[in-house]
């Protein structure tokens, strides 16, 4: 039955999908949800904040790289800076 519906948008149906939507978000269910993830993600952060330190110095050593390859690129591929050279 849901394969026939799928490409149908039915307005009536809109209220109880953005409910289950935030009951998911709020961990309201017995499915795994963002709220759950999140919930426990700060119990852990709490309980070992070692664990973060890893990430966060991954994060922090990837991001500068990927800025300055992003700003290395634009300075490459500047239209300003060819019209200057012709």
């Amino acid at each position: 039955m849901q394969a026939a519906r799928a490409g149908r948008f039915r307005p009536e149906e809109l209220p109880a999908e953005r409910a289950r939507a935030g009951s998911h978000l709020l961990d309201i269910g017995d499915t795994p949800s963002w709220g759950t993830l999140l919930r426990q993600g700060s119990e852990n952060i709490v309980n070992h904040p070692h664990l973060t330190s890893t990430p966060v110095a991954a994060f922090a050593g990837t991001l500068p790289c990927v800025v300055l390859i992003g700003e290395a690129l634009r300075e490459a591929f500047d239209p300003k800076k060819f019209a200057r050279l012709r």
